[in-house]
């Protein structure tokens, strides 16, 4: 199945440079705890500048290689970590001049765990100050996450020297590819010890496991080498048998979330906000949140708990609010930014701090309910919904996947489910589709365990913000793309799907209706695949569910394409 992509954009380095300058000068006239808010935002245009120099470098030579631009950049996300980590004040004058010219354009990653997944700088500083004492030390980044947490943890160590490297190849077999200059420079005496920096281990640790291979091919004995991971675990089941055994027996410092919590809980983060906490915070990730609404009939959705956010129910002086991870920096900012649009349709929100929402939680609500008498209002509720996020929410062309990418996609999955002809029969009706219209920020998730009825009758949607920029490969989309959704999740009727289409189009221009088929065949292949990804990946009841939604997806295609 496919379901997963990778956010890749090209930027002018230039650009970054005014921004942290920008932001330094933000950071000295703001008050905390917005100055550490703005702090974290310039580390991360400083790591995501270091990666995309370093990216840029790696493919015009195949290789990592020692680079004074590549020097500098680090120096650069060093200095900048100095703030977000409270070690140091911002300076505008932390920005020298680049030793060299500047690429004009350079391939930004979007690091998945600063967005998606909770993984915190601070957390690997922490670990790393752990570690002060025990050096010299040299740390090794694996990009492209890892580029921006070696300098974060290289501050916290304050270590001699930190560079990032790319492990290339199979996703199960990572290779490094290192010019002899900077394999020399890494094993020169004194001889230091080695942290290595990444997010994971994921399916087989492979990209740890290269770099552990190289350093001990080098002479390097395994005490030696230090691993910062962004959690606890093992590799998982496509791991070889000796990085699993060298994992084993490593000395590793994970660098979890829960590391900053121990010290400073999320209650706190917004005290300030919703005063003392009455209780520890309540952990509703990873489907916990279902236990709060047991006992509602029908109110058990599919759960994907691999990729659902971080989220805390806090119970404080002045009610009760959810802190849901949103995304550090650009990304929660704009999150931010978009749930303040004054509209009604959600939860209006009252801050985002070190990466994670505060929203009042929503109390005497339960879950919809569609009726004959109440389904003609609720189709025009989501009409007015849909209207306003095409209007509202514009996106630049190239954020999301093309229409032959979002073909394969279907291509694939609904081959995978239903067979070779469905595939055939699938590709006549996905071909007539040549261009798609402007994209925008769509809200990806229309599903009507989504919605929240309140005590008066009104409509709330939930998850609103986050899958326009999920760790799929969807990305934004033409506004036809939550239009097909709405049909699917809710069968509405031609009449029904007529109404939301016009409702649009009143706000936000025409919608290609005779399209609108192919984008049904296209969202419902993808919520296939996703659903059949999660009923692979999970057990008992969770799996159970997810394999339920998959089939009512699956049953969904072959009737369309019957």
């Amino acid at each position: 199945m496919l379901v997963y992509g990778e956010r890749v954009r090209s930027e002018d380095p230039h650009e970054a440079l005014e921004t942290l300058r920008a932001l330094a000068r933000e950071q000295r006239a703001a008050a905390p705890p917005r100055r550490r808010e703005l702090a974290t935002s310039a580390f991360l245009v400083a790591a995501e500048l270091l990666q995309g120099l370093a990216d840029e470098r790696f493919e015009r030579l195949g290789e990592d290689a020692v680079s004074p631009l590549l020097d500098w950049a680090m120096h650069l996300a060093r200095r900048t970590a100095g703030p977000m980590l409270c070690d140091a004040p911002c300076s505008e004058h932390s920005v020298l001049p680049a030793p060299e010219p500047l690429p004009a354009r350079i391939p930004v990653r979007t690091p998945e765990g600063y967005a998606f997944y909770a993984v915190h700088p601070e957390a690997y500083a922490k670990a790393a100050r752990a570690l002060r004492g025990a050096g010299p030390w040299r740390v090794i980044g694996l990009r492209s996450i890892g580029a921006g947490l070696a300098a974060a943890v290289a501050a916290a160590l304050r270590a001699s020297d930190a560079v990032s490297l790319r492990p290339a190849g199979h996703p199960f077999r990572r290779e490094l590819r290192i010019a002899p200059a900077l394999a020399e420079r890494l094993l020169a005496p004194p001889a230091p010890r080695f942290a290595i920096v990444d997010e994971g281990p994921g399916l087989s640790g492979s990209s740890f496991g290269a770099v552990a291979d190289f350093l001990e091919a080098a002479g390097v004995a395994p005490e030696r080498i230090v691993f910062l991971p962004s959690h606890g675990g093992d590799p998982g089941p496509a791991a070889s048998p000796r990085h699993r055994r060298r994992w084993s027996a490593a000395e590793r410092h994970p660098a979890e979330l829960e590391q900053l919590l121990r010290d400073e809980p999320i209650e706190t983060w917004f005290a300030d906000l919703v005063g003392a906490a009455l209780r520890p915070a309540q952990d509703l990730s990873a489907g916990a949140w279902l236990g709060l609404r047991r006992g509602e009939a029908g109110a058990s959705p599919p759960i994907f708990a691999g990729q659902e956010r971080r989220k805390w129910l806090i119970a404080a002086e002045h009610g009760r609010f959810l802190a849901r991870f949103a995304g550090l920096g650009r990304v929660g900012e704009e999150k931010l930014g978009r749930a303040r649009a004054p509209a009604g349709f959600c939860a209006a929100p009252l801050a985002l701090r070190r990466g994670f929402l505060l929203e009042p939680w929503l109390e005497e609500t339960r879950a919809l309910r569609l009726t004959p008498a109440t389904r003609a209002r609720f189709v025009a509720h989501l009409g007015a919904y849909l209207a306003f996020r095409a209007a509202r929410f514009p996106s630049a062309d190239g954020e999301g996947a093309s229409w032959l990418e979002l073909t394969r996609m279907a291509l694939v999955n609904v081959g995978e489910a239903l067979g070779d002809a469905a595939a055939a029969r699938c590709a006549a009706r996905l071909r007539p589709v040549q261009a798609a219209g402007r994209r925008v920020s769509i809200d990806g998730r229309l599903h009507a365990w989504e919605w929240l009825t309140l005590a008066d009758g009104r409509w709330l949607k939930t998850d609103a913000l986050d899958h326009d920029g999920a760790h799929d490969l969807v990305g934004r989309q033409p506004i036809e793309w939550d239009l097909a959704g709405a049909s699917l999740e809710f069968e509405l009727s031609a009449s029904e799907a007529g109404r939301l289409a016009a409702a649009v189009e009143a706000a936000a221009g025409r919608v290609d209706r005779s399209a609108l088929p192919a984008w049904r065949l296209a969202y419902g292949a993808f919520q296939l695949g996703l659903w059949t990804l999660a009923a692979q990946s999970q057990t008992g009841e969770d799996a159970a569910g997810a394999a339920t939604a998959a089939a009512r997806y699956r049953t969904l295609i072959a009737a369309a394409l019957a």
